[in-house]
């Protein structure tokens, strides 16, 4: 397994559910899946997704970011077959102010549909190394973003540690 960080710690990967595994007006093949609370409403899950969130999985701590909440592990894990066990950020109101917080001088990614303002004040407000990869809520998390996150969590490891 690949380590980065402090103490051997493996990057953290914030994740956002609604624009990044729900799609709305999508324009890639999705599969309809329902959840287990029978709303009846089916959500537009990218194919491909569980197996793009089980190969990030491998290289990052993951984190549900998402005003989902606790909703996220609860209905989401049992169609995505990944996401059970991730802790769940809590936010009120500026996520990015929380995610610093939660990472705490570990390396981070986080991939959301709504994050471009806010990666600015990441840029700004969070020294702490980190990667925003804005997501096409008509897409969702792709190969390339995947990809990204891939290099950056690489890179970590391929960094002195002090």
């Amino acid at each position: 397994m690949r380590h980065s960080g402090p103490m051997g710690e493996r990057p953290i990967l914030f994740v956002d559910v609604d624009g990044v595994l729900a799609l709305w007006d999508a324009i890639v093949d999705v599969d309809r899946v329902y959840l287990v609370d029978d709303s009846g409403v089916p959500l537009l899950v990218p194919v491909g997704t569980q197996s793009r969130l089980d190969h990030l999985q491998h290289r990052f701590q993951m984190v549900w970011a998402t005003s989902w909440a606790e909703d996220a592990p609860e209905f989401l894990a049992p169609i995505l077959c990944v996401g059970a066990d991730w802790p769940v950020l809590d936010f009120d109101l500026a996520k990015w102010q929380a995610i610093c917080d939660y990472a705490d001088g570990r390396p981070f990614a986080w991939v959301d549909d709504d994050a471009r303002g806010e990666a600015l004040d990441l840029r700004d407000h969070c020294p702490t190394m980190h990667l925003v990869v804005h997501a096409d809520h008509r897409v969702g998390l792709d190969d390339d973003a995947v990809a990204r996150l891939i290099v950056f969590a690489d890179q970590l490891v391929a960094l002195p540690s002090d």
